[in-house]
Parts: structure tokens; C-alpha cells; sequence
């Protein structure tokens, strides 16, 4: 009845506020020339030599950065959030052309709100973050803002901080959602705003999967550092509308800098002894080709973002029905096939219990929302070959539910009953679904041997299932990344302090309850990358923003059935674009309007 009535509420708002609104269509794009739309750039090829040149005339500018006020920093982070708000169009026309999508083929829907969502969504997210994080350092002598709250976990010396939801707005959007940090001591510390401001240079090389370069914003504005980026070759282009109009304030006062190239450039950058850090996003491939480079690891320490294997746990309990069934299965498709897998957090794997009542129903569903899909283009260097040796593996299907809407379409992949092989010789798992990092839309299921004993879930031990299934994944499966949990909510309420400690131990530097843990990237008081001793996804993080001194790992927590899933889920072509166009507004520009017109669009489809 509630949800009835908010419909009613929204819809009478709605149909007078939309009336005199603006178009949401991209109409504009499909007249404008791309080659007009830019007028200058930043991102020509660079030599060896320019790479040197470069790296010079920005560490130059190292002492004059770090001594720039707080309130001037949040001026450049303003007109850069305005800049985004007037060049994402462009933005995503450029990326459009790039990955090989058509501007106005409704079946290509998905795939222009994947490039929405990777693109000015998320970097509009985070740049407004920051905004409001230096603004109350600035209110508040660099002190950052503190927690909502905190809780302490019994046993093992750990807190838990509750930072988000804050404001009004984030409480409406969120409906129950919670971000959180896992802290290694029991009472929070929080360095100020000087104190994380180190400074120095920072060289990163950029991630190809994502257009947002929120590494920049972490670089510059958590660490006071200068910084010399290198895009990817993957996205590149791109990076003349973010370098040449979005981004430069920056890069017209000299404390930021783009080279291109291959190779020898990005070499040339990571061998420069004058960096004070290194970061990077890519595969365990790049990270141990780069480490050899660095002369002096000590001194400059690398800041790794890679991927792995991402298990989702299925924990059964008496809320499973067939609607949460059928809702679940939709927001795990969802996350699989978002960007068309070519996400270091996409999920993977999903383990449930072998006797699980509902498991066949649950996979049922997965397949069935996988294939309803329309499917986004396969852009992303090498992944043709990792989603063809995934087709040819035992127990694969490759799902085809209609025609392909992009060139070479990578089907979604879903292997059934996976187990786990063994080399006798060496004890070590041998199987590649869990071992090899797809970075495609595959996913596995992997039935767990813990027996129920009986369909009435209530005689049920959910925790000593749920640290089976953990101790699974960190014998067999490769990465530290992420993980998710679906679980109910009785059983988190009558299991909290325990499910507490669970997710404060497992080795996952990004842990989601009930959703995907790809949120946590658009929010910079979390943070992202693998915990402290899990090397296997890469070593350091990013983001932090709030300045605790031992952040060890970031928790999303969603409601059984929360109502925020409805946008995270698979839906027509038309709908999930005009859902994601509305959330980047949103997320660019957040107010009640923006936020109103995103829910009429998720709710009433209007």
C-alpha cells in the first residue's frame, strides 16, 4: 500500500514537473560532428623524451599544489563538476564511437548506459563527494567529517564506521542501503586533511574498462599530490573531451599532465625515479610486468587495482520465495553482464549449498534474465579469446535468446555444477573457472557440499554455512577483490554479531550484503582495492576520503528486498537507458528534482 501510494504521490508531482522539462534524448549528439565538439586536446602522441619533459614541468609544481587552500581546491573541483555537467554529452558520444555503439539503435540501449554509468555517473558521484568532504574540512580547521557510527566487534580488535547515507537526498536515495568501513582498531582515528596531503608526484596509468578518472581525484585532492596520467589505449580517445575541456583547470595550471603511447611511454613514466607513486588498474599480468621498472619500491610504492575471481554466496533461510528468487537472479545477471563483464568486480562465481530447495529454481532464473539481456559490445582488447576458451569448458552453455545486436557479440556464458580438480602432485586447484579471471560475461555455479539436512531452512545453521562457502573460495578461488552475500534479512538480524565478524575476516577488500559491490566505486569515503595482506587483486586503495588511519575494507549493506534494486537489475534496452540517463543527472546534479525524475523514470517508467 505504501509503494502504491508513493506511486500515486510521484506520478500527480511527476506530470506537472515533466511537462516543462527538458528532453533527456542525446538528440543533440546526433547532429554535432564529434570532430567540432572538441576543440582542443591534451592527449597527442608522446615520445620517451616528451614523457621526461613532462614529468618535470609537473613536478615543479608539487610544493605549489600541496599549499593551495581547501576552499580554492573545492573551487577547481566545482567548475570540474561543471565542465562534466556541460561536456558529458560529448563525452559519451566519444566513448560511443569508440567501443563501436550506435547513437540512436534502440538496441544498443544497454551499452550507451553502461558508457553513462562508467563515465559521467560515476565521476560526477564522486566528484560531489569530495566537494562536501572539503567543505566541511575547510568549515572545520581540516578536520574531515566523522562517522554516522560506529560499532565495535567483539573479539578481534576491529570497529565497524557506518559513513553513508549523510544528507537528506543520499537517505532517499539509499532506502536502507548502508556503506560502511571495516577499521583495524577498535576506536576510529582520522587523519586531518594536512595530515593526508602528503604531496609529491603521482604517475597512474588509467583503466580501459571505465572512462572515470577518479584515481586523478584521489591523487590530487586526498593525497596533494601532482600527477601525470597515461589513459589507456582502450579508451584514449575519450580522453581529449576529459584532458581537453573537462579537466582543465588543472591541466592549465600545471599540476596535471596527459602522455599517450604504448609501451616505452607508459615504461618511460613508471621508470622516472622522480615519482612518489605509482598507480595502476589493469590485470596481475601488467602489475608484475611494471613492478621490475620501478627502481626503488621502497621509496615509490605501486598502487595496484586488480581483479579476480568475484564470488557471489547464496545463504539460504525461510525468505527465499519465488519473487526474491526471480529478483535476485535478475540483479546477479545484471552485474554479470554490466559493461559487458569487462569489470574487475563482476561476479563470477555463485556457490550454494548442493541441497539448497531452491537452487534449481534460483539458476533457472539466472539463465533466463543472462539471455534477456540485449547485450553491450565486446570492446575491451583479448576478451574474444577468454570468452571463446570459456564456450569450450565442461558443463558451459552459451545463451542465445535472439539476434545479436553488435559485432561479435559476446553471449553470456553459464557453467553449471563447477567442482573443483586437483593436481595431485602440487595440491593445487587446477580448474579455470575459479582460478581465471573471465573479464567476460561468464559466470559459474558452484554447488557447495554442506548438506541442510532437511527443506525446513529453519533447522539450519546459516553461519556455518556461510564460513564453509568463505573457506571455499579461499581455497579454490584466485582474487581479493570482492565478494558478495545474499542472505536474509532475519537471518542477518538473528546472526548479526557473528555475520559482523564473518565479513570483517573474509580476505575481500569490497564486501556486498544483498548488492553488487561495484557501488562502492562512485563513493569516495569508502574505499577500493584489496585488504591489507590479500595481494592476490593488487596491493594499496583508493579513495578514503573521510581519512581514517587503518581503513582494512569496505562493506556495502542492502535489505533482502530493497527497493533500490529495481535500478540494478536487467531491463529493456529503452528502459535501462532512460533509467542510467537519469541517474547520471542525478548523479552530476543532485537535487529532488533530479532525484524525482530518476524515480519516475524507475518506477513509472516515465
Amino acid at each position: 500500500m505504501i509503494l502504491q501510494a508513493s506511486r500515486v504521490i510521484l506520478l500527480v508531482l511527476l506530470v506537472i514537473l515533466l511537462q516543462s522539462a527538458p528532453s533527456d534524448s542525446l538528440s543533440s549528439l546526433k547532429r554535432v560532428p564529434i570532430q567540432k565538439m572538441v576543440a582542443t586536446t591534451t592527449t597527442a602522441p608522446s615520445s620517451v623524451e616528451d614523457v621526461d619533459r613532462i614529468v618535470t614541468n609537473v613536478a615543479a609544481k608539487a610544493e605549489e599544489w600541496k599549499a593551495v587552500p581547501v576552499d580554492k581546491k573545492v573551487e577547481l573541483l566545482q567548475q570540474i563538476l561543471k565542465n562534466t555537467i556541460r561536456e558529458h554529452d560529448t563525452w559519451c558520444a566519444l566513448a560511443q564511437e569508440s567501443r563501436g555503439v550506435h547513437p540512436t539503435d534502440p538496441r544498443h540501449g544497454c551499452a550507451r548506459a553502461d558508457i553513462i554509468v562508467t563515465g559521467p555517473a560515476m565521476f560526477g558521484s564522486y566528484l560531489n563527494g569530495l566537494i562536501s568532504t572539503l567543505q566541511h574540512c575547510s568549515k572545520h580547521d581540516g578536520v574531515p567529517p566523522p562517522p554516522r557510527s560506529v560499532r565495535k566487534i567483539e573479539g578481534i580488535h576491529k570497529s565497524v564506521a557506518t559513513l553513508w547515507p549523510r544528507t537528506f537526498l543520499d537517505y532517499t536515495e539509499s532506502v536502507g542501503l548502508k556503506g560502511e568501513l571495516v577499521l583495524d582498531d577498535e576506536t576510529p582515528e582520522q587523519f586531518s586533511l594536512e595530515e593526508t596531503c602528503i604531496g609529491g608526484v603521482a604517475g597512474i596509468l588509467g583503466a580501459g574498462n571505465i572512462d572515470a578518472p577518479t584515481d586523478i581525484l584521489c591523487q590530487m585532492f586526498l593525497k596533494g599530490r601532482v600527477c601525470v596520467f597515461k589513459p589507456n589505449p582502450v579508451n584514449e580517445k575519450q580522453h581529449t573531451v576529459v584532458a581537453g575541456k573537462i579537466l582543465e583547470p588543472l591541466i592549465r595550471a600545471g599540476y596535471l599532465a596527459y602522455v599517450c603511447g604504448g609501451n616505452d611511454v607508459g615504461a618511460a613514466l613508471v621508470k622516472d625515479s622522480r615519482m612518489d607513486e605509482i598507480v595502476l588498474t589493469g590485470s596481475m599480468s601488467t602489475y608484475e610486468a611494471i613492478k621490475p621498472l620501478v627502481k626503488d619500491i621502497e621509496r615509490t610504492p605501486i598502487c595496484a587495482e586488480l581483479g579476480g575471481v568475484n564470488p557471489w554466496i547464496v545463504v539460504p533461510g525461510k525468505a527465499w520465495n519465488a519473487r526474491s528468487i526471480d529478483q535476485h537472479a535478475r540483479h546477479l545477471a545484471f552485474s554479470r553482464m554490466s559493461n559487458n563483464g569487462h569489470t574487475c568486480v563482476g561476479p563470477q562465481v555463485v556457490l550454494v549449498a548442493k541441497d539448497w530447495p531452491w537452487r534449481r529454481e534460483f539458476f533457472g532464473r539466472v539463465r533466463f534474465w543472462l539471455g534477456q539481456h540485449a547485450g553491450s559490445p565486446p570492446f575491451y582488447p583479448g576478451s574474444d579469446k577468454t570468452h571463446s576458451y570459456f564456450s569450450t569448458v565442461p558443463k558451459a552453455e552459451v545463451i542465445i535468446d535472439g539476434e545479436d545486436a553488435f559485432d561479435k557479440q559476446q553471449r553470456p556464458i553459464l557453467i553449471s555444477n563447477v567442482l573443483v580438480t586437483t593436481d595431485e602432485e602440487n595440491q593445487k586447484d587446477t580448474n579455470s573457472v575459479l582460478t581465471r579471471e573471465a573479464f567476460c560475461p561468464v559466470l559459474a555455479e558452484v554447488p557447495i557440499d554442506y548438506t541442510i539436512g532437511s527443506n525446513d531452512a529453519t533447522k539450519y545453521d546459516s553461519m556455518a554455512y556461510l564460513r564453509s562457502a568463505i573457506q571455499y573460495t579461499e581455497r579454490n578461488c584466485f582474487g581479493s577483490l570482492s565478494a558478495n552475500i545474499l542472505i536474509p534479512d532475519e537471518e542477518v538480524q538473528k546472526h548479526s554479531k557473528e555475520l559482523d565478524r564473518i565479513i570483517c575476516e573474509m580476505p575481500f577488500g569490497i564486501v556486498g550484503v544483498n548488492l553488487f559491490p561495484g557501488f562502492a566505486y562512485s563513493l569516495p569515503m569508502l574505499i577500493w582495492g584489496a585488504p591489507p595482506g590479500q595481494p592476490q587483486s593488487g596491493i594499496g586503495f583508493l579513495g578514503n576520503a573521510h581519512g581514517y588511519k587503518h581503513p582494512q575494507k569496505a562493506v556495502l549493506r542492502a535489505p533482502f528486498q530493497w527497493l533500490g534494486r529495481r535500478a540494478l537489475c536487467i531491463m529493456s534496452p529503452q528502459k535501462t537507458e532512460k533509467v542510467m540517463v537519469r541517474l547520471g543527472k542525478y548523479k552530476m546534479s543532485p537535487g529532488l528534482f533530479t532525484q524525482l525524475k530518476l524515480f519516475a523514470a524507475l518506477f513509472l517508467g516515465i
